[in-house]
């Protein structure tokens, strides 16, 4: 099964669950720019969960170590999808520590394993990183960490202030806020696919 196939199914799956509940936003293919990696499949809800689509044609090579690696920085709930057919020959062993996977077949997707939240080991710069900079801007005001003099910083520095001195849990709540605000971006809201099914 290729690549496009499985996105179909897997974002049928996404907009059936709990956690996905109305206003929150499916983005494919969201670029993680503090690694140079793609996302196949973010969801901006309460919380971030990302998926990270393997088809029957991807590897496990290094390719699949930097993105499990940039993954685990920044998603809290973090999902491998794979074909039923290359569960098989999966080893679990390829599965980072608190990921979820769900196998895709003809008929739908299927949870093999749960994912569980990874607040806790995920590094509040990188996590800031998912905010443009406009709003990284107004959120450092809100949390009093602006300063006139940052003005002319790059985002890469701006994040850094914002990961050292804001706790990762506010900097997700404000990932997920302002994802869901943005008027101008490739996503869906989870209402617009259900008018289009």
């Amino acid at each position: 099964m290729l690549a496009p196939e499985m996105r179909k199914h897997l974002i049928a799956w996404i907009i059936k669950q709990l956690w996905c509940e109305e206003g929150a936003f499916i983005i494919p293919e969201k670029q993680m720019h503090h690694w140079g990696v793609i996302i196949d499949v973010l969801v901006a809800s309460v919380t971030l969960h990302g998926f990270e689509i393997k088809s029957d044609g991807d590897g496990f090579g290094k390719r699949w170590r930097r993105q499990k690696k940039a993954y685990s920085e920044v998603i809290p709930f973090m999902w491998l999808v794979i074909t039923a057919d290359k569960y098989v020959g999966f080893n679990l062993d390829h599965l980072p520590d608190g990921w979820g996977l769900l196998l895709v077949d003809e008929c739908g997707v299927t949870v093999e394993k749960q994912a569980r939240d990874r607040t806790a080991h995920l590094l509040p710069r990188c996590v800031s990183d998912l905010l443009w900079k406009n709003e990284l801007i107004k959120f450092m005001r809100r949390c009093d960490l602006w300063q006139p003099s940052m003005k002319r910083k790059s985002k890469y520095n701006l994040t850094k202030v914002c990961g050292d001195n804001v706790c990762t849990a506010a900097i997700l709540q404000e990932v997920s806020i302002s994802m869901r605000q943005r008027k101008r971006y490739k996503g869906c809201e989870v209402s617009t696919i259900w008018r289009t099914r």
